[in-house]
């Protein structure tokens, strides 16, 4: 895991964001742009979105993503 891609360390405030506002997506194609630690893209992923393409320029962020390490 790379830590240099999470937003908050003590307290998971965008995990708490996310899982609280972002639309369902069950069935839809996404496409994240800047997809960070992943949180976002592997959140939808797992609730039903059909197809869910993750990207980001920093190799970490898409490590994190690819492998689903969003814990720490």
């Amino acid at each position: 895991m790379n830590k240099d891609v999470f937003w908050d360390d003590n307290d998971n405030v965008t995990g708490r964001w996310v899982t609280e506002n972002v639309p369902p997506a069950a069935g839809k194609s996404v496409l994240e742009i800047g997809c960070g630690c992943g949180l976002t893209a592997l959140f939808l992923a797992k609730n039903g979105a059909s197809h869910v393409l993750a990207t980001d320029s920093n190799q970490h962020a898409i490590h994190n993503t690819i492998s689903g390490r969003i814990c720490t």
